[in-house]
């Protein structure tokens, strides 16, 4: 189809020359448009598949939503359709006589919205086009594609798009150009995935003559970088290895105690070490989830760090400082298995589980909301005044996040204790908060190191009656976590010098084979590390994590 350029929605043409469609006129056209490509993608006919991708554009530029929403992302320029761009150009990748049509309709797109919103949207499918031709030519192309990214400032390296022009560089032996690619990648912050190590291993394994130090360079890399080995890159570090006559042993498991013991020798064992935590990392821990608060806090600056100094001076005048610490997240145990219900009582029980049972220094840290909702409440408010006649409780301040004082009291006390003395009873998943979301390792390992994650002890079972709210106080199970963190190991055992490396085993806790099943486990993903099985959700217990990892 040929389409005939206009102005765009963004311009200064005449409004009264756009069909203004409600909310459901708006979707039932897309919807029709969406079918149509639809159906070409399934017949793989790619000239079609392009004709409703670029009917449903060009019909975009004029028809506008009334709802506000789609409005405000209509007059933003993002109304065109990049998903089913995206995908189409991935369809594309699989038949090499489209080259010339996706190449004309990426200069269309480009003319169309200009090249950094076209970049913005389709750098990554780009890159994989320009891979898909053959010789060397194509790395060279790529790094024309890199470099126009980095030179503007509207663009961002994405690592990804880098990985793919490796797997070129790796294809081609060309090592200077793939550690161009990983200098440009630091230089811009840019961390590759464990399929980036993946290539840069590959590339110094093919060259004629095995590059030593680059090897090194990039073991250390991963040593440094990732967390738990996928099982591409533990087949790339074999693979490198093994070009330099290294020994290598796999599929080894670590006991409770860190224990590993390779099957070559029974008599030796491998003792991975504790977890540790510099005073260097612990300062720069705090001061970012202090600023991170005070970046989102309703609450000023000055009485953001003022509420932690109070929380850190409560911490250093309990009396019973010189125990074990468990700082119990209260609204994460009350709200477990209550489905959506909070139940003091349930927070209750786990302050005495830690304080009298175990004889821990049992703090719990609640919000000011939830506090003064309890106080109103005649069956909660003698728990509440119990928990404060013993000091036990820090009540977070409303404007600031209750988790950011437990994670932050738990780096503080590492700091005065030995850190197998300090714990965070928590169920959290910690998938929202700020450290975790930039993925830093120091941080997540610490988190994992020290949370005691629990369980209802069994389904239904109660230790009380329900309340008229429904809420039940279920008996918990608590786990423990391990004493060493699931991460690269350096180690010194068998009087050699060794790196031990955590990688995912093989399923061991997929749905069960039916009876007559021949279908094959299959590899977890480290995503899933640490997450419960199937829609659960809550986190991993330890003893599950243990038993996904192999070293």
């Amino acid at each position: 189809m040929q389409v005939e350029k206009k102005e765009g929605p963004s311009s200064s043409r005449d409004k009264k020359e756009v069909i203004r469609l409600s909310k459901n006129e708006y979707r039932k056209a897309n919807k029709e448009f969406n079918g149509k490509f639809e159906q070409a993608i399934r017949a793989k006919n790619i000239e079609e598949a392009m004709k409703a991708m670029q009917e449903r554009v060009e019909w975009n530029r004029w028809h506008e939503p009334t709802v506000l929403k789609l409005k405000k992302s209509w007059e933003k320029g993002e109304h065109i359709s990049w998903n089913l761009f995206r995908r189409l150009m991935l369809v594309c990748t699989d038949y090499e006589k489209h080259h010339l049509y996706v190449e004309d309709l990426f200069e269309k797109m480009s003319k169309m919205y200009g090249e950094v919103v076209f970049l913005k949207n389709a750098d990554i499918v780009k890159m994989k086009f320009i891979v898909l031709e053959k010789g060397k030519e194509r790395i060279k192309k790529g790094m024309q594609l890199v470099s126009t990214i980095v030179g503007n400032n509207k663009l961002s390296l994405k690592r990804r798009m880098l990985e793919v022009l490796l797997g070129a560089c790796a294809d081609e032996n060309d090592i200077q150009t793939a550690f161009k690619i990983r200098d440009i990648a630091i230089k811009h912050n840019c961390e590759f995935g464990g399929a980036g190590y993946v290539e840069l291993l590959r590339v110094c394994s093919n060259c004629s003559k095995t590059d030593w130090d680059r090897g090194k360079i990039i073991l250390q890399d991963v040593f440094s970088k990732v967390n738990v080995l996928d099982n591409y890159l533990v087949e790339a570090i074999e693979t490198w290895c093994n070009k330099r006559s290294i020994s290598t042993e796999k599929d080894l498991s670590a006991d409770t105690k860190g224990r590993c013991t390779p099957s070559s020798d029974r008599k030796q064992v491998c003792k991975l070490p504790h977890f540790k935590l510099s005073q260097d990392q612990a300062k720069v821990f705090s001061e970012a989830i202090l600023k991170h608060q005070i970046s989102i806090s309703s609450l000023s600056e000055a009485k953001t760090r003022e509420a932690f100094d109070d929380f850190i001076r409560w911490l250093d005048g309990a009396k019973d400082k010189n125990k074990a610490w468990a700082l119990i997240d209260a609204a994460n145990c009350g709200f477990h298995g209550n489905s959506g219900n909070f139940s003091y009582k349930q927070a209750d029980l786990v302050y005495i589980h830690f304080k009298f049972e175990r004889n821990f220094a049992s703090k719990l840290l609640i919000s000011q909301s939830r506090w003064e909702a309890g106080l109103k409440m005649s069956t909660v408010n003698p728990i509440l005044q119990y928990w404060m006649h013993e000091k036990s409780v820090f009540i977070t301040p409303k404007g600031l996040n209750d988790d950011a004082f437990w994670m932050y009291g738990a780096i503080y006390l590492s700091t005065k204790h030995t850190l197998s003395n300090v714990f965070i009873v928590s169920n959290d998943l910690l998938r929202d908060h700020h450290l975790m979301q930039n993925y830093d390792l120091g941080f997540f390992r610490f988190m994992q190191s020290h949370i005691i994650r629990f369980r209802t002890a069994q389904e239904g079972q109660q230790t009380g009656r329900r309340n008229k709210k429904r809420k039940t106080e279920h008996k918990l199970v608590f786990y423990d976590p391990f004493p060493y963190s699931i991460q690269p190991h350096r180690t010194t055992a068998f009087n050699k010098h060794a790196i031990v490396f955590p990688y995912m085993a093989k399923s061991s806790d997929s749905s069960k084979k039916t009876e007559g099943s021949t279908d094959e486990k299959k590899d977890l993903l480290v995503k899933d590390l640490y997450k419960a099985k199937g829609d659960d959700d809550l986190p991993a217990l330890p003893e599950v994590v243990a038993d996904r990892v192999r070293w």
